[in-house]
C-alpha cells in the first residue's frame, strides 16, 4: 500500500507532499493541472518506468529533482521509504530503506529486485505497471481493440509467456550449433585416423636408427682413444722445436744487444775525448764572463731609476694641464655669481605676495568644497522630503485600516465553528446515503411481494415494501436539505478562508505602524540637521566674490618665489664650489715646485745608460760561446757513468751468448724432424675420420629427432581421436536433449496461455459481476488475448459492449491479472471515465467503489464524479505555473 508520496522539482510541481489512504483515492483536476505526473512519479521510483527523458522529468529551470514514497509491503507488513534523486539528465541516488534499519537496496539493479520480492512478480517491475498496475489514460480498453499480434506484444511480456518463446528461438541456434559442431567432429575424426595408422611403423624405424647411432659412438670412441695417445707424443716432439726455435731468437736478441752496446761505447769514448779540449778553451772566457754580469747588473740598476723619474715626470705634466683648467673655471664662477646676485636683490617683497597668495588660495578652496557640499546636502534634504511624505502617506493608509479589522474580526467571530458544522453534514449525509443505497437494495428484493423463504406471496412482505418506501422517500427529502445546508456551509468555509487572509494582511500592516512613526520621526531629525548644516555652507561661501578679487592682485607670486628660490640655492652652491676651486689651484702650484730638477737629473742617467749599453754589447759574443761550452762541459760526469754501464752490459752479453749457443747444440740431439712429420699426418688423418663419425652419428640423430617429432605429433593426434570420440558421444546426447527441450517450450506456450486465460477468466468474472452487481454475466480472456462476454447465454465481442461495460471488463481483466502475477493491492486507473456522458461517469464511478480485491485504487480523473464517493479526494490545481495539492 502507497502511504505517501513527495515530489520535489518534478516537471510542474516544486514542493508537494500527498497522503493517500486505504481505499479508493481520487486525484481530481483540469487537464495539465499535474495528475498524471503523481502517477508517473510513482511508475518512476517504485517501478523504474519513464515513458521519456529523465532530463524531461525535471521541473523547468531546475538540475536536480527527487521523488520519495512511502510503502507498506504486502510481504512482511513494514513500511519503506523508496527515494529516487535525479541530477539533469541521470540518476544520482535510488535507494530502499528501511526505517528502523536504514538502507537496504542501493541502485537500480537492487532496487527492481527488491521491488520483484515484495510484489511477488516474476517478470521485470516496469512491464507490471506499464500494462497492468498504472496503463497510461485511454490504453485501459484501447490494447484490447489492438490485432492480436500487438495484443500478444503487450501481453506475452506481462506473462512471462515471451521468455519460453523466446527460449524456443535461441534454443534453435543451439541445436544448429550443435548440429555444425557435431559434423565437424566426424570429419576431425576421419582426418586423423588416416593419419596415426603410420604409428607403429615410425616406431620400428626409431629403434633401428637408435641402434646405427650406438655402433657409430662406439667406433668413435676407439678413434678418439688412439687420436689422444698420438696428440700426446707429437706434443712432446713439438715443446722441444718450440724450445730450439725460442733460444734461436733469444741467440739473435743477444748478439743484436752486443752489436748496439759496442757502437754505444765507442761513441760515448769520441765524446769525452771533445769535452777535454772544451774545458780548456773555458778557463781563457771566464774574465770576460764575469765582466758583462757586472755591467749588466748596473745597467738595470739605472733602468729602473730612469723609469721612475718618467713616471713622476708624467704625473707632474697633467698637473699642470689640470692647474691651468681649474683657474679657467675660477673666473668663470666668480662672473656667474655677480650675475645671479644682481636677480635676487627683489626676493623679499617677492616671499611676501606669495605668502598672501597661498593662503587666498586655501580660503577659495575651502569655498568650492562648501559649493559642492552644499549640493549634495541639497539632494540629500530632496530625498528626505520625498521619503517623509511617502512615510506619512503609509501610516495614514495604516490608521485607516483599523476599522475595517474591526469589521472583519466581528464577520470573523459570527462565523466561529463553521467547519465543524460543514464536516457533521457531510458526516450526517454520508450516513444517508449508506441508509438510503441499504433500502433501494431491500425494495428491490422485495418488490414482486414474494417471501424469498417460501417463494410465496405474501402481504407482511407487501407491507414492509411500503413502509420502505416511505422511509425512503421522506429519507430523499432529508438528504436533498441536508445538501443545500452543506452547500451553504461550504460557501461559508470559503468565505471564512477569505477573511482570514484578508485579516493576515491587515495585521501584518498594522504590525509596521510603530516601525513607521519611529521612522518618520528620525527622518524629521535628520532633515532638521542637513538644514542647519546648508546654512552654515552658505555663510562660508557669500565671501567668494572679495577673496577672488584679492587672489587677481597677487597671482604668480608663488611661482616667481619658487624660481628665485631656486637661484639661491644655486647661488649657495656655486660660492662652495668657488672655495673648493681656489683651494685646490693652492695644492696643484705647490706640486709642480720641482719640475725642472726632476728634468735635469733625467737627462743625465740617459747619457749614462748609453755608455753601459756600448760596453755590454762588445762582451755578449764571448759570453754566449762561454754559456755554450759550460753546457757541453756539464754532460761529462753522465758520459763516464754511461762507459761504465756499457762495459759492464757487454760483459755479461757475451757470457749469456755462449749458454744460448751450448743449449742450442743440445737440443738439435734430442729433435727427431722425420718423426714429428710422420705424427702430424697420423693426427690429420684420424681428426678427419672422427669428424666424419660425427657427421653420420648428427645425421641419423637429427633423423631421430625428426622421427620423434612425428610420433609425438602423431601421439598428440591419438589423444585428440580419443577426445574427439568423447566429445562425439556428448555432442549427440546434448543434441537429442536440446531437440526434447524444444519440443516443451513449442508445447509450453499454447498451453501456458490456455491456463492463464482459464484461471483470469474466472477472476474477470466474478470481479466484474461484482462491480456491475449482476452475475448474469460471463468474462472471457481469450488466448490471444482479446475478450469476449456471455450475457444470459448471448455471446458478444468486446467491441459490441458499450464504453462502459468495456471499461468494467478491461479493468476485471487487469485486477485478475494482477492477482494471478503479483501479490500487488494496489491499481492505478487513470481517466476511466473518459469520452463519457454525466450519467454513465456517475454508474462507472459507483461500479469501481464496488471493487472490494483490492486494498488501494487510484482513480485519476479531471471530473468530480469520484469526489462524492470516494475515501480520500486529492485535488491538483496550477497556481502561477507550479502544481498545487
Amino acid at each position: 500500500m502507497i502511504r505517501e508520496v513527495y515530489i520535489e522539482n518534478i516537471k510542474s510541481y516544486k514542493s508537494q507532499k500527498i497522503t493517500f489512504t486505504k481505499g479508493l483515492n481520487a486525484i481530481i483536476g483540469e487537464n495539465g493541472a499535474g495528475k498524471s505526473t503523481i502517477l508517473e512519479s510513482i511508475g518512476f521510483a517504485l517501478f523504474n518506468s519513464l515513458p521519456y527523458n529523465i532530463s524531461d522529468f525535471i521541473r523547468r529551470g531546475e538540475l536536480k529533482g527527487e521523488i520519495r514514497i512511502k510503502f507498506e509491503s504486502p510481504a512482511d507488513g513494514r513500511v519503506y521509504r523508496i527515494v529516487r534523486r535525479i541530477d539533469r539528465d541521470r540518476t544520482a541516488e535510488y535507494y530502499v530503506e528501511d526505517l528502523e534499519l536504514g538502507r537496504i537496496a542501493e541502485g537500480v539493479k537492487d532496487v527492481k529486485g527488491w521491488v520483484r520480492n515484495h510484489l511477488g512478480l516474476d517478470v521485470e517491475p516496469e512491464v507490471v505497471f506499464e500494462n497492468a498496475i498504472g496503463v497510461n489514460q485511454g490504453n485501459i480498453t484501447s490494447h484490447f481493440l489492438l490485432p492480436p499480434s500487438a495484443r500478444e506484444n503487450v501481453f506475452s511480456p506481462l506473462l512471462g509467456i515471451e521468455k519460453y518463446k523466446r527460449a524456443f528461438e535461441k534454443s534453435r541456434d543451439y541445436e544448429n550449433f550443435l548440429k555444425d559442431r557435431l559434423t565437424a567432429v566426424e570429419k576431425e575424426i576421419l582426418r586423423i585416423e588416416e593419419k596415426i595408422k603410420n604409428l607403429e611403423r615410425q616406431k620400428d624405424e626409431l629403434l633401428k636408427r637408435k641402434g646405427q647411432v650406438e655402433a657409430l659412438r662406439t667406433e668413435k670412441e676407439k678413434l678418439e682413444k688412439e687420436l689422444s695417445s698420438v696428440v700426446e707424443e707429437f706434443r712432446e716432439m713439438e715443446k722441444l722445436e718450440k724450445e730450439i726455435e725460442r733460444l734461436e731468437n733469444e741467440k739473435k736478441i743477444v748478439q743484436n744487444a752486443l752489436d748496439f752496446n759496442r757502437s754505444e761505447l765507442s761513441k760515448v769514448e769520441s765524446r769525452l775525448k771533445a769535452i777535454d779540449v772544451y774545458e780548456a778553451e773555458i778557463a781563457t772566457l771566464k774574465e770576460h764572463y764575469e765582466s758583462y754580469l757586472k755591467l749588466n747588473d748596473e745597467l738595470s740598476g739605472l733602468e729602473s731609476e730612469i723609469e721612475k723619474l718618467e713616471n713622476r715626470i708624467g704625473e707632474l705634466e697633467k698637473t699642470r694641464d689640470v692647474l691651468l683648467r681649474t683657474e679657467e673655471r675660477y673666473g668663470q664662477l666668480r662672473a656667474e655669481i655677480e650675475n645671479k646676485k644682481k636677480r635676487l636683490e627683489n626676493y623679499k617683497e617677492v616671499r611676501k605676495k606669495a605668502s598672501i597668495e597661498e593662503t587666498l588660495k586655501n580660503k577659495l578652496n575651502e569655498i568650492e568644497r562648501a559649493e559642492s557640499e552644499l549640493k549634495s546636502k541639497i539632494r540629500i534634504v530632496d530625498d528626505y522630503r520625498e521619503r517623509l511624505k511617502k512615510l506619512e502617506s503609509e501610516l495614514e493608509d495604516i490608521k485607516k485600516t483599523r476599522s475595517a479589522r474591526e469589521q472583519l474580526l466581528k464577520a470573523l467571530n459570527r462565523l466561529e465553528g463553521i467547519e465543524e458544522k460543514r464536516d457533521r453534514l457531510r458526516e450526517v449525509l454520508g450516513n444517508l446515503e449508506q441508509r438510503k443505497n441499504t433500502l433501494e437494495k431491500t425494495i428491490e428484493k422485495i418488490g414482486s411481494g414474494v417471501c424469498p423463504i417460501l417463494n410465496e406471496s405474501c402481504e407482511r412482505v407487501r407491507g414492509e415494501r411500503v413502509k420502505q418506501e416511505r422511509e425512503l422517500e421522506e429519507l430523499t427529502k432529508k438528504m436533498e436539505d441536508i445538501r443545500k445546508k452543506l452547500a451553504k456551509a461550504e460557501e461559508l468555509v470559503s468565505k471564512k478562508i477569505e477573511i482570514e487572509k484578508r485579516l493576515s494582511l491587515i495585521t501584518q500592516k498594522l504590525e509596521k505602524e510603530d516601525e513607521l512613526s519611529e521612522e518618520i520621526g528620525s527622518l524629521r531629525e535628520k532633515l532638521e540637521e542637513e538644514r542647519r548644516n546648508i546654512r552654515s555652507l552658505e555663510g562660508i561661501i557669500s565671501g567668494k566674490d572679495e577673496v577672488v578679487k584679492e587672489l587677481e592682485n597677487v597671482e604668480g607670486s608663488q611661482k616667481e618665489l619658487a624660481v628665485l628660490e631656486r637661484l639661491r640655492e644655486e647661488v649657495e652652491l656655486k660660492v662652495r664650489e668657488l672655495a673648493d676651486i681656489h683651494r685646490r689651484v693652492l695644492e696643484l702650484r705647490v706640486s709642480l715646485g720641482h719640475y725642472d730638477e726632476m728634468r735635469k737629473r733625467l737627462d743625465m742617467l740617459r747619457g749614462m745608460r748609453r755608455e753601459l749599453n756600448s760596453k755590454v754589447e762588445g762582451l755578449r759574443e764571448k759570453y754566449d760561446r762561454y754559456l755554450y761550452l759550460s753546457g757541453i762541459v756539464k754532460e761529462k760526469k753522465p758520459l763516464l757513468e754511461k762507459k761504465s754501464e756499457l762495459e759492464t752490459t757487454i760483459e755479461k752479453l757475451e757470457k749469456d751468448y755462449g749458454h744460448i749457443t751450448d743449449n742450442l747444440a743440445n737440443l738439435y740431439r734430442k729433435f727427431d724432424r722425420e718423426k714429428y712429420d710422420m705424427l702430424n699426418s697420423r693426427i690429420e688423418k684420424l681428426r678427419s675420420s672422427i669428424h666424419e663419425k660425427a657427421g653420420e652419428i648428427r645425421a641419423i640423430e637429427s633423423m631421430i629427432s625428426r622421427i620423434e617429432r612425428e610420433l609425438e605429433v602423431l601421439e598428440e593426434l591419438e589423444r585428440d581421436f580419443e577426445k574427439l570420440s568423447s566429445e562425439k558421444e556428448k555432442t549427440e546426447k546434448k543434441l537429442e536433449f536440446v531437440r526434447d527441450l524444444r519440443e516443451i517450450f513449442r508445447k509450453a506456450v499454447p498451453e501456458l496461455a490456455r491456463v492463464y486465460s482459464e484461471v483470469i477468466s474466472a477472476d474477470a468474472t466474478r470481479i466484474f459481476c461484482e462491480i456491475m452487481d449482476d452475475y448474469s454475466w460471463q468474462i472471457e480472456w481469450k488466448e490471444d488475448y482479446g475478450i469476449r462476454a456471455k450475457y444470459m447465454g448471448r455471446d458478444i465481442d468486446f467491441r459490441q459492449m458499450s464504453g462502459g461495460e468495456q471499461m468494467v471488463a478491461a479493468i476485471a481483466v487487469r485486477l485478475a491479472l494482477l492477482k494471478v502475477l503479483s501479490s500487488t493491492s494496489f491499481i492505478f486507473l487513470d481517466e476511466p471515465t473518459q469520452n463519457m456522458d454525466a450519467d454513465r461517469r456517475r454508474n462507472l464511478a459507483q461500479q469501481i467503489s464496488k471493487i472490494s480485491d483490492f486494498k488501494q485504487i487510484f482513480v485519476i480523473s479531471h471530473d468530480d464524479t469520484f469526489e462524492e464517493m470516494v475515501e480520500n479526494a486529492i485535488r491538483v490545481r496550477k497556481e502561477n505555473g507550479v502544481s498545487v495539492v
